[in-house]
């Protein structure tokens, strides 16, 4: 398959820049962009959730993995979404990589603002679960569209296996970079509270 180009890295991530009273003319409210940075990292996990396979139930899953055939069901998975394109193998692989791209970037947005979530005034533990969440939705995109793939390949289409790598690649990528967000928050999360400022309450006051 010719001119399949996959970019493996996350790119740059903005961070969250906050005014330092005194060196800025504007503040900015930290209570407002924790607000927007949570909103953003819950769009990008619902976007993600939305677009990723759904997940068999977990009676469905053991069940599989007892009978042994937990990879053929997963192929059949692949197979009934090939069909659904309802083209010839040639025509359906566009179809399936304009799937590939749509998703990856989706967890690409899922890792910028997972990193965003990482470097806020007031990370929570929330963050890390939405992000577990994510990394579960990519790894189900990664089998389904490499499997799609490989269908293709055995009817005909022009695929070659180390297309297949490289978006097994790509994902595994990306699922590294939410995994690496979700460990950034979770050492936030360790860091001691920031001691209470003077004029808020408590002890603080009497200095003033």
């Amino acid at each position: 398959m010719s001119g399949l180009v996959l970019l493996l890295a996350l790119p740059g991530c903005a961070s969250v820049k906050v005014s330092i009273p005194g060196l800025s003319a504007k503040t900015e409210d930290p209570l407002e962009a924790r607000h927007t940075e949570r909103m953003a990292l819950v769009e990008a996990t619902e976007a993600l959730d939305a677009r990723a396979p759904k997940a068999r139930s977990r009676s469905e899953t053991l069940s599989r993995l007892l009978l042994g055939d937990y990879g053929a069901a997963a192929q059949k998975d692949a197979e009934a979404y090939v069909a659904a394109l309802g083209e010839t193998p040639a025509e359906a692989l566009p179809a399936v990589m304009r799937d590939v791209d749509a998703a990856l970037e989706e967890a690409r947005r899922v890792a910028r603002a997972g990193l965003s979530a990482s470097e806020a005034l007031t990370p929570i533990p929330a963050d890390i679960s939405l992000l577990e969440g994510a990394i579960t939705d990519v790894g189900r995109c990664r089998s389904l569209y490499a499997d799609a793939l490989d269908t293709l390949r055995e009817a005909g289409a022009p695929v070659a296996k180390d297309d297949i790598r490289q978006v097994k690649a790509a994902f595994s990528q990306t699922m590294a970079d939410i995994g690496n967000a979700a460990d950034r928050v979770a050492e936030r999360l360790k860091e001691p509270a920031a001691p209470q400022l003077a004029g808020q309450g408590g002890r603080g006051d009497a200095a003033y």
